[in-house]
């Protein structure tokens, strides 16, 4: 079979490369792979227009990796099916880990169809915004986290060590700093302080935390909701304890779609990935991708 691999070098804090050459033969056994370095600049996606006809495009990198890699798929109409290789840090998508190889994480058998989450957003400047995700989206604490594990020199120092303890640091600096957001929610239609709303495809929020309710996800034909409001410091470290033991503390629901609507601008994270938002809203699109399990 032919695959086109798309291969972030920055993934890991700069291991991008060395991680994919200790797996890059095994993935040779099964594919016959040409290779793109993922840019800055986006150029990387005029290549796509060579992986129409394959059987394959392989997302080389962390969930950021697989999050680029997946919308240029579905924005640019590509029919190729979306494989993985985990050479990131986290790598919540490739979670319950399958198959691996010299510790990596590969997602390159079995395509079946699945869900996706299309988040639309308009922010301060009233620019309107669109992206697809396959892991998770959040409002509040995970998503100021997520941008602190991404920014802090710090962060890139420990997580080189250990992505465990890169992602307690950058939780625990958040909790520092910790303030409730002023929102609305459509479900429940209330005005909240809002602490962090999770809207999950998969039960996996962020590293080691994972939601036990929504083990179905992400063939379940919904989002899984998770929602903290109203909390403290003490309870946010409760809540976020109780989501490392596979326990949630909160409102959790199902739904297909949820709106939220900020008092003031905000982090929303997609996947990992770090955006600014005022209003957001969160649909599901049933099997819109195919996809490696």
């Amino acid at each position: 079979m032919r695959a086109l691999a798309i291969v972030n070098p920055r993934a890991r804090r700069g291991r991008g490369l060395a991680r994919y050459a200790a797996v890059r033969r095994e993935i040779e056994q099964s594919f016959a792979v040409d290779e793109v370095l993922l840019d800055e600049d986006g150029r990387w996606i005029e290549a796509l227009d060579h992986a129409r006809g394959r059987d394959r495009v392989i997302a080389v990198g962390g969930d950021g990796t697989v999050h680029a890699v997946a919308n240029a798929l579905l924005s640019e109409g590509v029919g190729a099916t979306l494989a993985a290789v985990g050479v990131g840090s986290s790598n919540d998508y490739h979670k319950p880990v399958r198959r691996s190889s010299a510790g990596i994480p590969l997602r390159i058998d079995a395509p079946q169809r699945r869900d996706v989450g299309l988040a639309r957003w308009v922010d301060d400047r009233g620019v309107e915004h669109a992206r697809f995700f396959l892991v998770s989206a959040s409002i509040g604490f995970v998503a100021r986290a997520n941008r602190r594990f991404g920014a802090s020199a710090l962060a890139g120092v420990l997580g080189a060590r250990s992505v465990s303890a890169a992602i307690g640091f950058a939780a625990t600096s958040e909790l520092v700093r910790q303030t409730n957001i002023r929102a609305r929610l459509s479900s429940p239609d209330d005005d909240v302080e809002l602490s962090n709303v999770s809207v999950l495809l998969t039960p996996f929020i962020a590293g080691g935390f994972r939601h036990p309710s929504f083990e179905a996800l992400p063939h379940a034909g919904c989002f899984g909701i998770h929602v903290c409001t109203s909390m403290g410091r003490v309870d946010l470290v409760r809540a976020m304890l109780d989501l490392r033991r596979g326990r949630a503390r909160g409102e959790s629901f199902t739904a297909s779609s949820l709106r939220v609507d900020l008092v003031h601008e905000d982090d929303l994270e997609l996947d990992g990935e770090v955006f600014r938002a005022r209003t957001v809203t969160f649909a599901l699109v049933e099997r819109a991708l195919e996809a490696c399990s």
